[in-house]
């Protein structure tokens, strides 16, 4: 009886810090959605986040305002394996190759992320307000959650009710019991206005019948018995050539590649095995609008640097592999590109069974520094991706000393940094580290003044620069590589990519380096056996931990934070060497000494860091309430 009054009183006193903690989170992020929809509403000349034209529009059409967020679920009931939707057998075939998530697996290779979203908690959500007030936009049964789309309209009482309103349809979402915490759906600047912006030129459209052209001709467009026109050079430097030469043409790997649309029509696609295809902002099967369409012209530029077949003119980095298509972004200057369309394109093309996912886009509009450290929905989703045995590669973004943003801050995924010819780091390459220390990008290979298809015609070419298109050669190169290591894990992959720079001191600009395709195929894991745990921030490689600093004897060391942090308004924390914090936020304490950094401080947890503001009184209090009628009930 004595034990069970203690064990009472320790339930007691932790749902009450839990029951504080839990809505505090809520009531930052109802503030943070009010206060940026507010920004949208009130304030759109001195918010550079968000068009003025685009406001002017929603201002004018019905006076209809709409945000999306998403809303995360407590748990996932499962009433009936049959919920579980069937998967491709090419899926289950890698989830058990490849797959290092196996242990919550419910039946043959599937697991709880695999059920679907709870149909009861949407209904909840659903009768809250009728259906031309919230409405469901996309489901994500790994991240068991649902984008809401909530459409306001303040034709009757003006924007401050709406406001207003806002805020009790977020607070009736959360006072839900099945409701987690909810926040933002993420927005991205669509990356073919980024890419445009990085060469001063329009692309080099050229005619297949003209012929090449002298100014730009190549010293050397042959190797072996191929032709590889423009493209040779791009491809030579990461080691493609060769391995080409081999017979590795990235046969039976299957690669999703996530962008704007693609003109599939064009010649350089004319051999390409295109297996399925999705439109996930429109909901049907084309991925292809009409010739001259914006719409296309990013995803077949980053489709020709992998999937190209036209000799003498362009080669594609894996032309033999067979491809998945997913159209998700929004091509409009004046429109954001929301991150639910992309983690249900991941989703998806898992299911469907991919070796790689590649995907080009970034640059998240909502992010502060500070809070790129992996864990946004998107870079959960690649993460989880990667556990189901799928290789991720991102382009990390052109955002140079700015650092990356999502989904390039992800644990799991290869993030790409760009090069030029001569194999320095071009001016715009996202550097790192992320604000929790990590060094991105992992590696790079070319993107400055890359030989793409033009999506003008079905004929034209040209020269594009940006991460957008160095990072689906990486995505190339991996195909090669699991063709030739058809059960290597993603884990062992990244390693042998990085093995393939033959760079142990890697840095926050190229990461490790320029991969070589035929190395990472040469990789030996059989000797891949350390003596020392090389940590989350390290890669052992040939029984040598290569770490994400220049530390050789350890790899639990990261990154310190400075310079990158600094310049994007953040602050260092006083606790934590490698943390960038808010320069808002309170950082207490005496200053650590940060000079042996081969090895990782560790602190004891501080509850206060996760109350903020004056919740954290309201944390004290809840425990001493817990206490004292815990010693009540005891006596």
């Amino acid at each position: 009886m004595f034990l069970s009054k203690y064990f009472v009183f320790f339930i007691l006193l932790y749902f009450l810090i839990s029951t504080v903690l839990s809505n505090n989170i809520n009531e930052v992020n109802v503030d943070k959605i009010v206060n940026r929809f507010n920004q949208r509403i009130f304030n759109p000349l001195n918010n550079q986040q968000f068009s003025k034209k685009y406001l002017d529009t929603a201002h004018t059409f019905d006076k209809k305002h709409i945000i999306n967020i998403w809303v995360f679920f407590k748990d996932k009931p499962i009433t009936d394996i049959k919920d579980l939707k069937s998967l491709s057998k090419e899926a289950l075939d890698r989830r058990s190759k490849r797959g290092f998530n196996n242990n919550n697996s419910v039946e043959n290779g599937k697991d709880l992320t695999d059920f679907p979203v709870h149909s009861k908690y949407v209904d909840q959500i659903l009768k809250l307000r009728s259906k031309e007030v919230i409405k469901i936009r996309k489901y994500s049964k790994w991240l068991n959650a649902a984008s809401v789309k909530i459409c306001l309209n303040s034709k009757k009482n003006g924007d401050m009710d709406v406001t207003y309103e806002l805020r009790k349809i977020l607070a009736d979402i959360i006072n839900l019991s099945c409701v987690d915490r909810i926040d933002e759906v993420n927005k991205f600047k669509p990356p073919h206005e980024v890419d445009k912006q990085l060469v001063s030129s329009k692309l080099v459209n050229e005619d297949s019948n003209s012929g090449k052209g002298s100014s730009s001709e190549p010293t050397d467009s042959i190797y072996g018995e191929i032709d590889y026109g423009r493209s040779y050079d791009q491809l030579n430097m990461i080691g493609v050539l060769e391995a080409q030469s081999k017979g590795f043409m990235g046969e039976n790997v299957s690669i999703l590649l996530i962008d704007s649309g693609f003109l599939k029509t064009h010649e350089a696609f004319n051999n390409t095995k295109i297996i399925d295809e999705k439109d996930f902002i429109d909901n049907d099967s084309e991925t292809q609008s009409s010739m001259g369409n914006a719409q296309n012209y990013h995803g077949t530029s980053t489709l020709s640097c992998l999937a190209s077949w036209v000799p003498g003119r362009i080669i594609g980095a894996a032309p033999h592999s067979s491809y998945l298509l997913a159209k998700t972004e929004i091509v409009d200057e004046e429109l954001e590109i929301e991150e639910d369309y992309l983690i249900a394109a991941i989703e998806w093309g898992e299911s469907k069974g991919v070796s790689i996912i590649s995907v080009s886009l970034g640059y998240p509009l909502f992010y502060k520094y500070w809070e790129i450290d992996g864990s946004s929905p998107v870079s959960t989703a690649i993460d989880i991706a990667s556990t189901k045995g799928v290789v991720v590669v991102v382009s990390n973004g052109n955002n140079g000393n700015t650092g990356v943003y999502p989904p390039a801050d992800s644990k799991m995924a290869i993030s790409v940094g760009a090069i030029d010819s001569y194999g320095e780091i071009a001016s715009f390459s996202a550097i790192g580290p992320t604000p929790d220390g990590r060094i991105k990008p992992e590696v790079c290979a070319r993107g400055v003044f890359n030989y793409v298809a033009s999506a003008d015609s079905n004929r034209d070419y040209g020269f594009l620069s940006g991460t957008s298109f160095s990072a689906p050669l990486v995505a190339g190169a991996v195909a090669l590589v699991l063709q030739a290591h058809p059960n290597w894990s993603p884990k062992i992959v990244k390693e042998a990519l990085i093995y393939s720079t033959g760079n142990d001191d890697p840095d926050n600009y190229k990461g490790f380096g320029t991969i070589n395709a035929m190395l990472a195929i040469e990789y030996n894991p059989s000797n891949n056996t350390c003596a020392q745990d090389c940590g989350e921030n390290g890669y052992c490689v040939q029984g040598k931990c290569q770490c994400s600093h220049n530390i050789n004897s350890s790899c639990t060391a990261k990154v310190l934070c400075g310079f990158i942090c600094k310049s994007n308004g953040g602050q260092c924390s006083n606790k934590d060497c490698f943390k960038c914090l808010d320069s808002q936020a309170k950082n207490s304490g005496k200053k650590e000494s940060c000079g042996d950094i081969g090895v990782e401080a560790q602190y004891p947890n501080d509850l206060s860091k996760l109350i903020p503001g004056n919740s954290i009184v309201l944390g004290i209090i809840g425990s001493i309430v817990s206490i004292v009628l815990g010693f009540l009930y005891l006596n």
